[in-house]
């Protein structure tokens, strides 16, 4: 009977195994699938003229805005050459900040545009977002629950407050005139009091929109104070989103301009180059872009004013979220590229993803709804890329500690998991590419890594985020887990990685 039993019991297991096997192939054909079609569909957007774009190199459907604070100089200098190079006609130029030290972007903006075009300067003395376009109780931001159309006229009203701002600060400095008659190129660099980027973002963006009435422009390209475009970029994404009405915006392919400082820097540009194809062309393909990215991302502006971005938590990201609750498609080109700076430390580099990663963590239990509102393929990577890691730290975990696997792992599965996508992401890349095996030495690095700083975010989901307003308890953690605690847990998962290494290398000779 017992044996009986035991062997009604091994055919769901078989069926659960052998069925897991087909989904995970089938997961990786159909992603490869997804993002060959979204290539093939931006070349054909590519080669269609956009009724509302233009073929012309300046681009002038378009308005540029970058942000920054107290960027290196150097840095600052060959992004704003890049825009020159480019031909954009219209730029915005936002600084955090007002002080003394942050004249020295304004020097530099100064020294980069005076001879090439007519520049302003608009010192702002208030926090756009700050003073506008937040409730605040008690120093947190009141996401209370409101009847939706209560909500959405407060929006509008607050938008309306902040752009009527922007357009009398616009008219008191006397510039406002020169914009709406000028047929030049002209640039713009505002600063205001120092807060955060993800405030003066908003300022720029709100700046943008009113200048954008003045000149009748259709789209906005936001980016950061340390990322150089190509000639191409803007007006290559212009084309992408002018030809299908229903996108709000789509996102650039990054290149890390520091790879070549250190072996960090190149397994950051490794790291990047593992999402190109499988994840962000995929999802670019169903218009369901997980993150229209901050350093180079270009918006339809009548789909920015249709989201709420006095909710905003986690910048680039929710107003991705925001966009498509609102129904507008998300896109993603690997033929445009940015070249933006990027950790070359392994303390920085695994600091960045944290705060990136406990970010979209954070949004995965806040917008749960509006995860499973976006169909079963954006849902399932949502769900995988979040805890695929986690889930593999547990494995290494428990075989270094019993010397079992939890789950039974074939050749076939590794394959499938962890060698066709890297293989397939670097042969589809965008030439020149590294060499083969010193790709797949800083492959295996980040590897190594990832599942520490996943699993980190994981256990300290509320520790110094900037996904969220900080609370008492987040500050407490803080204080209890300080900036080591992060080094310290991935020297702890290297240490189980040893382990594990070691029971396998025994297992295998006795």
């Amino acid at each position: 009977m017992a044996a009986y039993r035991d062997s009604i019991l091994v055919i769901p297991s078989l069926f659960v195994y052998l069925s897991a096997r087909i989904l995970i192939w089938f997961d990786l054909l159909l992603r490869i699938y997804l993002a060959e079609r979204n290539q093939t569909a931006n070349s054909r957007r590519l080669s269609t003229v956009s009724t509302t774009g233009s073929i012309d190199a300046k681009v002038p459907s378009t308005i540029a805005c970058l942000v920054g604070y107290r960027e290196d100089e150097k840095l600052f200098e060959e992004a704003l050459r890049s825009y020159n190079e480019a031909k954009t006609k219209y730029l915005v130029v936002g600084i955090d900040g007002n002080s003394a030290e942050d004249e020295q972007m304004v020097k530099v903006f100064r020294n980069v545009m005076n001879p090439s075009r007519k520049n302003i300067v608009l010192r702002l003395s208030a926090c756009v977002g700050q003073v506008f376009m937040e409730d605040l109780k008690g120093g947190k931001q009141d996401f209370g629950s409101k009847p939706e159309r209560q909500r959405i006229l407060e929006h509008e009203e607050q938008f309306q407050n902040a752009y009527n701002y922007m357009h009398t600060e616009l008219q008191n400095s006397g510039f406002l005139d020169m914009i709406k008659d000028t047929t030049e190129d002209f640039a713009i660099c505002f600063t205001q009091p120092h807060r955060d980027l993800k405030e003066v973002r908003l300022a720029a963006w709100i700046l943008s929109t009113v200048l954008a009435d003045l000149k009748d422009i259709d789209y906005l390209w936001s980016s950061d104070s340390d990322t150089i475009i190509l000639p191409d970029t803007i007006s290559s994404l212009s084309k992408i989103v002018g030809a299908e009405p229903s996108a709000a915006g789509a996102s650039a392919l990054v290149q890390l301009n520091t790879s070549h400082l250190s072996f960090i820097g190149q397994m950051a540009q490794t790291a990047y180059n593992c999402d190109e194809f499988l994840n962000r062309s995929a999802l670019g393909a169903l218009g369901a872009s997980e993150c229209l990215n901050g350093p180079g991302s270009l918006f339809r502006i009548a789909a920015l004013r249709t989201a709420n971005l006095k909710q905003v938590l986690n910048e680039d990201m929710q107003v991705t979220m925001l966009l498509g609750k609102e129904g507008w498609l998300r896109l993603y080109s690997a033929e445009s590229i940015i070249r933006t700076a990027g950790p070359i430390t392994l303390k920085g580099w695994v600091g960045q993803r944290i705060r990136w990663s406990r970010g979209i963590h954070l949004h995965r239990v806040h917008d749960y709804r509006y995860i499973f509102s976006q169909g079963y393929l954006y849902t399932a990577y949502m769900i995988r890329s979040g805890l695929y890691d986690p889930l593999l730290f547990i494995w290494i975990a428990y075989f270094a500690i019993t010397g079992r696997q939890l789950v039974k792992i074939s050749l076939l599965d590794l394959i499938c998991l962890e060698v066709i996508p890297p293989c397939y992401n670097y042969f589809r890349s965008t030439k020149p590419r590294a060499g083969f095996s010193r790709t797949v030495a800083r492959y295996l690095t980040y590897r190594a890594i990832s599942p520490a700083y996943r699993m980190y975010t994981f256990l300290t989901p509320r520790k110094d985020s900037w996904a969220l307003p900080p609370t008492q308890t987040a500050r407490a953690v803080s204080n209890l887990f300080p900036w080591e605690a992060e080094m310290a847990f991935l020297y702890f998962w290297f240490s189980i990685m040893t382990f594990a290494g070691r029971r396998l290398a025994l297992n295998a000779l006795f």
